[in-house]
C-alpha cells in the first residue's frame, strides 16, 4: 500500500516558502545580467554582488559568481601598466645608444 502526499494547504509554511532554487537562480540571473549590462560589462562578481545586494536581493558572492559563469558574463580586467621611464630590455634603440650596464665606466669613456 502506498501513501501519496496531498499538496500543502495555502496557510501552511510549506506553501509560503521561497521558490525552488532553479526558479530563484533564473530570477537572480536576470538581475545579475541587468547589473552587468548597466556597468557596460566592466563589473565582475564582487561588484555585481554588491549592486544586487543594494537592490535588496539576498544571495552569496559565490552564487553570483557561479551564475555569472553559467551565463557567460565576465568583468573586464585591469590593463597592465607600462613603465615608460626605462627602455625595454629587448629594444634595439637602447642597445645602440648606450652600452649595457656594468660594462661602461667613466674611466673607459675616452
Amino acid at each position: 500500500m502506498s501513501c501519496s502526499r496531498s499538496p500543502a494547504p495555502p496557510s501552511t509554511p510549506a506553501a509560503t516558502a521561497l521558490p525552488a532554487p532553479a526558479v530563484r537562480d533564473l530570477e537572480l540571473t536576470e538581475k545579475i545580467t541587468e547589473a552587468h549590462e548597466h556597468s557596460r560589462g566592466t563589473y565582475g562578481a564582487p561588484r555585481v554582488h554588491a549592486v544586487v545586494q543594494r537592490e535588496g536581493e539576498r544571495c552569496g558572492r559565490r552564487r553570483v559568481a557561479r551564475l555569472m559563469r553559467d551565463a557567460g558574463l565576465q568583468g573586464r580586467h585591469r590593463r597592465r601598466r607600462h613603465d615608460s621611464r626605462m627602455p625595454c630590455a629587448g629594444s634595439s634603440a637602447s642597445n645602440s645608444t648606450r652600452p649595457p650596464l656594468g660594462i661602461w665606466s667613466p674611466a673607459s669613456r675616452n
